[in-house]
């Protein structure tokens, strides 16, 4: 079965911020705040599309359209890292908190993509000796819960038709 699908992705703009506090040649301290903006509307905004040969009848092409009503994005994140003589060594703590805005409304929250907004904490060490770095990291990300009452998804059927959408 053939099959063709459509799926464009955003622009994305960056931007961030950084202070570094040095002493004696060293960096001691660095903390940075970024932020990044994507622009999921104009990308994703219908949604993505699917052409494809029917199952039931080889003969009719399928057009499909999978619906996201993505909104644009915005995250935050901040960051900071501390660095300390250890003997030898030179050790590293890092630190990081993190939020992402959703990419959806209630109404149009899938179970295939997750675009809900989210939360993150970060943390890591390393270790430098003589020119070789050992890092070692945690990340969690948390979605934020969402009730969805009025959802506006609703399943594919490929055998009914040609043109097909689920929203």
């Amino acid at each position: 079965t053939a099959a063709q699908v459509t799926a464009d992705l955003p622009w994305v703009l960056r931007g961030g911020v950084r202070y570094a506090y040095r002493k004696d040649q060293r960096e001691v301290l660095d903390v940075e705040l970024d932020a990044v903006f994507e622009l999921w509307a104009a990308a994703q905004g219908e949604g993505n599309r699917v052409t494809a040969d029917s199952p039931a009848d080889p003969k009719k092409r399928l057009n499909i359209l999978s619906p996201h009503r993505y909104h644009d994005t915005f995250s935050v994140r901040l960051g900071a890292a501390f660095n300390q003589p250890l003997g030898p060594l030179l050790g590293t703590l890092r630190l990081g908190l993190l939020y992402d805005a959703s990419a959806t409304s209630e109404e149009y929250t899938r179970v295939d993509f997750d675009t809900l907004a989210k939360v993150a904490g970060t943390f890591g060490v390393g270790a430098r000796l003589r020119g070789v770095t050992f890092n070692l990291a945690y990340a969690y990300l948390h979605s934020l819960r969402r009730t969805v009452t009025r959802g506006q998804l609703r399943p594919i059927n490929s055998l009914e038709g040609e043109e097909l959408s689920i929203g």
